[in-house]
């Protein structure tokens, strides 16, 4: 793609960065030094990518959305608008996030993971495939989040906290920091996980 256009109709573009001929780029857009933009991705107006970002074949930034340095929005993925990716953080393929959400830096959302509108994900957190998080849920730094999980709305995790694989937390739930809350379980609306819960653990430790 010729950069040099596009700069003259209105966008910066970073004369370093590679754009496949097909994608699509807003004149608004801000594209910075070493982004690499793969297949026919789509990016709307005044998105802003960071240097050494990247975003893969059928990916869709929407309007106003900042993609941090080398973070990475994968193929066929769907951000929303005014989101904000963080530092090093990694959007997987096929996964959702919708308006005004934020994902922390060094955070990875995963393939097929779905983040509602006004989602807070903090730093390095792990969102694991098939997961959902709903509408203003806020992720606490270094939490995880198991696969084929559900995640209600307005749903607080605490610092450190890990969420198990195939479990349903309800609206409004709040899991306090550094426990684990066991593969399978069903918090229901409103509850408050607290160590002493049936359903909860001491974190593991990481292995050296």
């Amino acid at each position: 793609m010729d950069t040099a256009s596009i700069s003259a109709a209105g966008g910066t573009i970073h004369r370093s960065a590679k754009i496949d001929d097909s994608a699509t780029i807003s004149p608004s857009a801000t594209i910075r030094n070493m982004v690499w933009i793969q297949g026919d991705v789509k990016i709307h107006d005044d998105v802003k990518m960071g240097h050494h970002s990247s975003a893969g074949g059928g990916a869709q930034i929407e309007q106003g959305t900042q993609v941090g340095s080398h973070a990475g929005v994968a193929g066929d993925a769907r951000v929303g608008k005014d989101v904000q990716i963080g530092t090093e953080a990694s959007v997987s393929s096929r996964a959702r996030i919708a308006d005004g959400a934020k994902i922390g830096s060094y955070s990875y959302v995963n393939q097929d993971s779905e983040v509602a509108a006004g989602v807070r994900v903090g730093k390095h957190s792990n969102l694991s495939g098939y997961t959902s998080v709903g509408e203003g849920s806020v992720l606490g730094d270094r939490s995880s989040i198991g696969s084929r999980t559900a995640v209600g709305e307005n749903v607080t995790l605490g610092e450190g906290a890990l969420v198990g694989y195939h479990s349903t937390i309800g609206h409004g739930a709040t899991i306090d920091p550094e426990i684990l809350v066991l593969p399978e379980s069903r918090i229901e609306d409103g509850e408050h996980v607290t160590l002493d819960h049936p359903r909860a653990a001491p974190k593991p430790e990481p292995e050296d």
